[in-house]
């Protein structure tokens, strides 16, 4: 028994760091700027990071931010915080903020999105379109507006997916197909035969 708690107790050991590494999800529109939230202050070093890679996108250090040479097109530093300069599509994922021994997941997500001009007091619309349909798009889909905290109309979609329908070439003989030339074929092969009987 004082095994068993013993062994129990080394997996939460080891399970710990991956719990405390917080992640937070954030969106941000196409080409639009976004602040990663690497809060520096409290480091001695720090860097951000591409997923659990090793590719660095910049360092902290002596109270600075360095950007990677890689990286300097896409980002700079303002105020002592990491900006991406305007989010593209492949700026889509995960990355990391390590302060000191302290890792913070950061995913990110990058929409587009139409501009559209209402009246106030009118009703509107917002199309929603997929690229492709996959079968594991299938499910329930919900609509939300006002920063999610209030429900749009209709509330709930539920989208099934079916097989896409494979059509087969019809190969029956039709009659009417063939009608004309088999009887324009008889009469050229009744004259042929007439003219030979003749000559």
């Amino acid at each position: 028994m004082i095994m068993m708690r013993h062994a129990k107790w080394n997996l939460f050991l080891l399970l710990l760091p991956a719990m405390c590494a917080f992640n937070y999800s954030h969106t941000v529109f196409l080409k639009e700027p976004f602040s990663f939230p690497c809060d520096s202050s409290k480091c001695n070093k720090a860097e951000l990071k591409i997923g659990d890679s090793n590719h660095v996108i910049a360092r902290y250090s002596n109270a600075l931010w360095t950007i990677e040479r890689d990286f300097t097109q896409d980002f700079k530093v303002r105020d002592n915080k990491l900006l991406l300069k305007a989010a593209q599509y492949k700026d889509n994922g995960r990355y990391e903020c390590v302060c000191d021994q302290e890792k913070n997941q950061i995913v990110l997500q990058v929409l587009y999105a139409l501009n559209i001009q209402v009246t106030e007091g009118e009703n509107i619309t917002l199309p929603c379109h997929g690229i492709i349909a996959d079968k594991t798009d299938s499910g329930g889909y919900q609509c939300y507006i006002n920063s999610e905290t209030k429900e749009g109309y209709p509330h709930s979609y539920f989208l099934h997916y079916k097989d896409k329908d494979v059509k087969t070439p019809d190969t029956s003989c039709k009659e009417e197909t063939y009608k004309i030339p088999t009887v324009i074929l008889s009469i050229v092969l009744l004259c042929a035969l007439w003219l030979f009987c003749i000559f």
